[in-house]
């Protein structure tokens, strides 16, 4: 059986694994393909389908973009985009600056609390690989004692409704369902079952999403269960991965999630035709 993780991320966002990283970890857990899915970032993408190609990884393009519906934050997965996409790569180059712009206030706001971190450190550390986040945050925290665990960071500081956080520029649906397909890939929601999400289902299908995450770590059996019904139920692509960010998070979670290469050619077949081998390299 072939294998592949359709959700990861590297240092190019908020993983600890550089790209030739992950590519290595993935071929030593025995999967023939990935999906390099960062925040808001498409730098991690050249060189993981580098290293994919020296090592017979293949490496899908992709990009994870928040969006926002009736003040409901939601995570959209773009597959197959072409990185250098004009129209994506002005946005993301915003989205980027936005994100700085907002951990900085997030750095202040935790001084005033008497949780000071070196915003300096962590925007020299990130920025020279890509996008700067929430999470660069809570692992400062965590450095410094602050907080016990990513988590405790999160839930005591970072979380909406925390005395530290920051909202972040999102886009409707409609806006970055269009951004992902006109950079020529397609979209599925990412991690439906954070949230219960479906019942926002109709509506994004109406601005054309056309795929769902069924398959996290974070997803309970009976969710996975629901999920891929509901996927077969409105005829979406079926998408899953480990949404792994290396040491950023409790534990490294690339090889927690095995799908069949089957589900990766379904939806290779969505991608326009004239640029399908444009999207993935491999040796």
């Amino acid at each position: 059986m072939e294998y592949v993780d359709l959700h990861v991320h590297t240092t190019a966002s908020d993983s600890t694994f550089t790209p030739e990283q992950v590519v290595r970890l993935a071929v030593k857990k025995g999967f023939r393909a990935i999906a390099i899915t960062d925040h808001d970032t498409t730098l991690g993408i050249s060189p993981a389908q580098r290293a994919g190609e020296e090592l017979g990884l293949e490496v899908l393009s992709g990009v994870e973009l928040t969006i926002e519906y009736n003040e409901h934050e939601m995570h959209l997965l773009g597959y197959g985009i072409q990185p250098n996409d004009a129209t994506l790569l002005k946005t993301l180059t915003r989205l980027r600056e936005v994100r700085r712009e907002r951990v900085i206030k997030m750095a202040q706001l935790l001084e005033a609390l008497g949780a000071e971190i070196d915003i300096e450190c962590i925007l020299d550390q990130v920025e020279k690989d890509g996008a700067v986040g929430r999470l660069h945050v809570a692992n400062e925290l965590v450095r410094l004692g602050h907080a016990h665990s990513v988590d405790g960071a999160m839930n005591t500081y970072l979380r909406k409704g925390r005395p530290a956080f920051v909202p972040k520029l999102t886009f409707t649906p409609a806006k970055g369902i269009r951004l992902i397909q006109q950079a020529g890939g397609v979209t599925s929601l990412a991690h439906p079952g954070m949230g219960r999400m479906e019942q926002y289902l109709p509506d994004l299908l109406k601005a054309g999403l056309q795929g769902l995450e069924v398959y996290h770590p974070n997803h309970t059996p009976e969710q996975t269960k629901h999920y891929l019904a509901l996927a077969k139920e409105h005829g979406l692509l079926i998408t899953g991965g480990s949404d792994d960010h290396g040491h950023a998070k409790e534990e490294v979670l690339l090889g927690k999630i095995r799908l069949e290469y089957a589900l990766l050619d379904t939806l290779k077949q969505h991608l326009p035709v004239s640029s399908r081998s444009l999207r993935t390299r491999v040796k």
